[in-house]
Protein backbone atom coordinates (compact mmCIF):
# COMPACT_ATOMS: atom_id res chain seq x y z
CA UNK A 1 0.00 0.00 0.00
CA UNK A 2 2.69 2.63 0.46
CA UNK A 3 4.71 1.78 -2.24
CA UNK A 4 1.53 2.33 -4.22
CA UNK A 5 0.59 5.34 -2.09
CA UNK A 6 4.19 6.69 -2.95
CA UNK A 7 4.04 5.57 -6.66
CA UNK A 8 0.35 7.74 -7.72
CA UNK A 9 1.85 10.54 -5.49
CA UNK A 10 4.55 11.10 -8.10
CA UNK A 11 2.74 9.52 -11.09
CA UNK A 12 2.12 12.28 -13.16
CA UNK A 13 5.28 14.14 -12.14
CA UNK A 14 7.33 11.40 -13.50
CA UNK A 15 4.81 10.57 -16.91
CA UNK A 16 5.33 14.13 -17.85
CA UNK A 17 8.96 13.85 -16.99
CA UNK A 18 9.17 10.14 -19.64
CA UNK A 19 7.06 12.54 -21.81
CA UNK A 20 9.53 15.00 -22.56
CA UNK A 21 13.04 12.94 -22.21
CA UNK A 22 11.36 10.41 -25.13
CA UNK A 23 9.63 13.34 -27.27
CA UNK A 24 13.74 15.00 -27.25
CA UNK A 25 15.04 11.33 -28.11
CA UNK A 26 12.40 10.52 -30.68
CA UNK A 27 12.37 13.65 -32.39
CA UNK A 28 16.37 13.93 -32.34
CA UNK A 29 16.47 10.90 -33.91
CA UNK A 30 13.62 10.70 -36.51
CA UNK A 31 14.23 14.27 -37.57
CA UNK A 32 18.03 13.46 -37.85
CA UNK A 33 18.40 15.20 -41.29
CA UNK A 34 16.84 17.96 -40.43
CA UNK A 35 18.73 18.99 -37.34
CA UNK A 36 22.16 17.47 -38.89
CA UNK A 37 21.38 20.37 -42.02
CA UNK A 38 20.71 23.36 -39.71
CA UNK A 39 23.70 22.37 -37.38
CA UNK A 40 25.92 22.40 -40.71
CA UNK A 41 24.80 25.93 -41.28
CA UNK A 42 26.43 27.15 -37.92
CA UNK A 43 28.85 24.81 -37.19
CA UNK A 44 31.70 22.68 -38.44
CA UNK A 45 29.97 19.53 -40.67
CA UNK A 46 28.77 16.32 -38.24
CA UNK A 47 31.10 13.59 -39.96
CA UNK A 48 28.89 10.69 -38.37
CA UNK A 49 25.63 9.92 -36.78
CA UNK A 50 27.49 9.18 -33.32
CA UNK A 51 28.75 12.73 -33.11
CA UNK A 52 25.14 13.71 -34.17
CA UNK A 53 23.43 11.69 -31.40
CA UNK A 54 26.58 13.02 -29.10
CA UNK A 55 25.82 16.22 -29.70
CA UNK A 56 21.66 16.07 -29.22
CA UNK A 57 21.57 13.78 -26.59
CA UNK A 58 24.53 12.18 -24.48
CA UNK A 59 26.42 15.67 -24.77
CA UNK A 60 23.98 18.05 -24.96
CA UNK A 61 20.23 18.88 -24.53
CA UNK A 62 18.64 15.39 -23.78
CA UNK A 63 21.49 15.07 -21.10
CA UNK A 64 20.61 18.78 -19.31
CA UNK A 65 17.16 18.15 -19.69
CA UNK A 66 17.42 14.54 -18.04
CA UNK A 67 19.46 16.35 -14.86
CA UNK A 68 16.52 19.02 -14.74
CA UNK A 69 13.82 15.89 -14.55
CA UNK A 70 15.97 14.18 -11.69
CA UNK A 71 16.01 17.53 -9.92
CA UNK A 72 12.06 17.84 -10.50
CA UNK A 73 11.35 14.25 -9.55
CA UNK A 74 13.54 14.74 -5.82
CA UNK A 75 11.09 17.64 -5.05
CA UNK A 76 7.92 16.71 -2.79
CA UNK A 77 7.67 14.42 0.45
CA UNK A 78 6.22 15.19 3.60
CA UNK A 79 6.63 18.95 3.85
CA UNK A 80 4.45 18.99 0.61
CA UNK A 81 1.92 17.16 2.06
CA UNK A 82 2.07 19.45 5.04
CA UNK A 83 1.30 22.50 2.96
CA UNK A 84 -1.16 20.28 1.22
CA UNK A 85 -2.75 19.14 4.79
CA UNK A 86 -2.53 15.66 4.34
CA UNK A 87 0.05 15.21 6.41
CA UNK A 88 -2.18 13.59 9.28
CA UNK A 89 -3.52 10.45 7.47
CA UNK A 90 0.30 9.73 6.10
CA UNK A 91 1.28 9.79 9.48
CA UNK A 92 -1.34 7.69 10.73
CA UNK A 93 0.39 4.85 9.16
CA UNK A 94 1.71 1.83 11.07
CA UNK A 95 5.11 2.18 9.48
CA UNK A 96 7.93 5.13 10.42
CA UNK A 97 9.31 8.47 9.28
CA UNK A 98 12.27 6.86 8.33
CA UNK A 99 10.57 4.18 6.39
CA UNK A 100 8.03 6.72 4.44
CA UNK A 101 11.68 8.59 3.64
CA UNK A 102 13.25 5.44 2.65
CA UNK A 103 10.19 4.33 0.30
CA UNK A 104 9.72 7.65 -1.27
CA UNK A 105 13.48 7.58 -1.92
CA UNK A 106 13.63 4.34 -4.20
CA UNK A 107 10.60 4.90 -5.90
CA UNK A 108 11.93 8.27 -7.10
CA UNK A 109 15.55 6.54 -7.71
CA UNK A 110 13.71 3.99 -9.48
CA UNK A 111 12.19 6.61 -12.04
CA UNK A 112 15.40 8.33 -12.64
CA UNK A 113 16.76 4.92 -13.53
CA UNK A 114 13.39 4.32 -15.44
CA UNK A 115 14.18 7.65 -17.46
CA UNK A 116 17.96 6.63 -17.77
CA UNK A 117 17.09 3.74 -20.23
CA UNK A 118 14.56 5.63 -22.14
CA UNK A 119 17.75 6.41 -24.49
CA UNK A 120 18.88 3.04 -24.08
CA UNK A 121 15.33 1.98 -26.11
CA UNK A 122 14.86 4.64 -28.23
CA UNK A 123 17.99 5.70 -29.77
CA UNK A 124 19.60 2.37 -31.04
CA UNK A 125 15.72 1.33 -31.87
CA UNK A 126 14.49 4.24 -33.71
CA UNK A 127 18.22 4.92 -35.55
CA UNK A 128 17.23 2.10 -38.05
CA UNK A 129 13.76 3.95 -39.42
CA UNK A 130 16.75 6.69 -40.88
CA UNK A 131 19.13 4.39 -42.18
CA UNK A 132 21.23 4.72 -39.38
CA UNK A 133 22.80 2.66 -36.54
CA UNK A 134 23.73 3.14 -33.39
CA UNK A 135 26.03 0.59 -30.51
CA UNK A 136 23.65 -0.58 -27.66
CA UNK A 137 26.89 -0.63 -25.71
CA UNK A 138 27.45 3.16 -25.90
CA UNK A 139 23.55 3.72 -24.77
CA UNK A 140 24.02 1.37 -22.06
CA UNK A 141 27.42 3.01 -21.00
CA UNK A 142 25.87 6.58 -21.08
CA UNK A 143 23.22 5.25 -19.35
CA UNK A 144 25.28 4.12 -16.32
CA UNK A 145 26.59 7.53 -16.61
CA UNK A 146 23.18 9.05 -16.59
CA UNK A 147 21.39 7.26 -13.71
CA UNK A 148 24.64 7.57 -11.07
CA UNK A 149 24.46 11.65 -11.21
CA UNK A 150 20.98 11.70 -12.09
CA UNK A 151 20.44 10.37 -8.58
CA UNK A 152 22.84 12.57 -6.88
CA UNK A 153 20.89 15.22 -8.05
CA UNK A 154 17.60 13.95 -7.33
CA UNK A 155 19.01 13.15 -3.80
CA UNK A 156 20.23 16.60 -3.22
CA UNK A 157 16.59 18.13 -4.84
CA UNK A 158 15.05 15.32 -2.43
CA UNK A 159 17.17 16.62 1.03
CA UNK A 160 16.58 20.05 0.06
CA UNK A 161 13.08 19.05 0.53
CA UNK A 162 12.68 17.88 3.41
CA UNK A 163 14.51 20.90 4.89
CA UNK A 164 12.25 23.63 3.33
CA UNK A 165 8.70 23.88 4.36
CA UNK A 166 7.80 25.67 1.09
CA UNK A 167 8.33 23.15 -2.07
CA UNK A 168 8.82 26.71 -4.00
CA UNK A 169 11.49 27.22 -2.10
CA UNK A 170 13.37 23.92 -1.92
CA UNK A 171 12.77 24.07 -5.82
CA UNK A 172 14.37 27.72 -5.84
CA UNK A 173 17.37 26.70 -3.78
CA UNK A 174 18.06 23.14 -5.74
CA UNK A 175 17.78 25.02 -8.88
CA UNK A 176 20.17 27.07 -7.49
CA UNK A 177 22.84 25.06 -6.72
CA UNK A 178 21.92 23.36 -10.11
CA UNK A 179 23.11 26.01 -11.70
CA UNK A 180 25.93 27.32 -9.42
CA UNK A 181 27.73 23.86 -8.74
CA UNK A 182 29.40 23.67 -12.81
CA UNK A 183 30.99 27.26 -12.18
CA UNK A 184 32.70 25.92 -8.58
CA UNK A 185 33.67 22.52 -9.80
CA UNK A 186 35.64 24.68 -12.63
CA UNK A 187 37.58 26.82 -10.14
CA UNK A 188 41.32 26.36 -10.96
CA UNK A 189 41.84 24.86 -7.64
CA UNK A 190 38.77 21.86 -8.19
CA UNK A 191 39.85 21.67 -12.17
CA UNK A 192 42.09 18.71 -11.57
CA UNK A 193 39.05 16.32 -9.85
CA UNK A 194 36.43 14.94 -11.18
CA UNK A 195 33.53 17.18 -9.73
CA UNK A 196 31.97 18.24 -12.62
CA UNK A 197 29.06 16.23 -13.05
CA UNK A 198 28.36 17.07 -16.85
CA UNK A 199 31.68 16.56 -17.82
CA UNK A 200 31.45 13.09 -16.08
CA UNK A 201 28.50 12.43 -17.83
CA UNK A 202 29.07 13.10 -21.05
CA UNK A 203 33.01 12.41 -20.99
CA UNK A 204 34.47 15.59 -21.95
CA UNK A 205 38.16 16.32 -21.12
CA UNK A 206 37.47 12.16 -19.61
CA UNK A 207 40.00 9.08 -20.30
CA UNK A 208 37.34 7.33 -21.31
CA UNK A 209 35.78 9.37 -24.36
CA UNK A 210 37.34 9.75 -27.49
CA UNK A 211 36.33 13.41 -29.28
CA UNK A 212 37.45 11.97 -32.20
CA UNK A 213 34.60 9.86 -32.30
CA UNK A 214 32.68 11.21 -29.96
CA UNK A 215 32.33 7.64 -28.64
CA UNK A 216 33.03 5.68 -25.25
CA UNK A 217 36.05 4.13 -25.08
CA UNK A 218 36.25 2.79 -21.65
CA UNK A 219 36.62 2.00 -18.86
CA UNK A 220 34.19 4.31 -17.18
CA UNK A 221 35.54 5.59 -14.11
CA UNK A 222 33.95 3.33 -11.28
CA UNK A 223 35.43 4.54 -8.61
CA UNK A 224 34.36 8.22 -9.27
CA UNK A 225 30.97 5.91 -10.00
CA UNK A 226 30.67 4.64 -6.49
CA UNK A 227 31.66 7.79 -5.06
CA UNK A 228 28.41 8.79 -6.88
CA UNK A 229 26.09 6.09 -5.27
CA UNK A 230 28.00 6.59 -1.89
CA UNK A 231 26.83 10.18 -2.15
CA UNK A 232 23.53 9.21 -2.93
CA UNK A 233 23.09 7.16 0.14
CA UNK A 234 24.12 9.46 2.20
CA UNK A 235 22.07 12.71 1.01
CA UNK A 236 18.97 9.90 1.77
CA UNK A 237 19.87 8.90 4.63
CA UNK A 238 20.23 12.33 5.92
CA UNK A 239 16.97 13.29 4.84
CA UNK A 240 15.81 10.45 6.52
CA UNK A 241 17.30 11.22 10.02
CA UNK A 242 15.95 14.74 9.81
CA UNK A 243 12.49 13.72 9.15
CA UNK A 244 12.50 11.33 11.89
CA UNK A 245 13.43 14.77 13.94
CA UNK A 246 10.53 17.08 13.01
CA UNK A 247 7.94 18.58 14.84
CA UNK A 248 4.62 17.70 12.80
Amino acid sequence: MLWYKTWRENELRFLISALVLSGICTAAVLFERMFRAQLHATSAPLSSYAGYIYLRIYGGFARGTFLVLALVLGLGGLQRERAHGSTGFTLMLPVSRGRLTGVRAAVGLAEILALSLLPVILVPGLSPFVGESYPLSQSLQFSLLWVSFGSVVFAAAFLSSVIFTSEYSALAVSLAVFFIYPLVARLPPLRPYPLHIHYIMNGTGMAYFDPRTDLLVGPLPWTVLAGAVAITAALVAYAAVLTERQDF
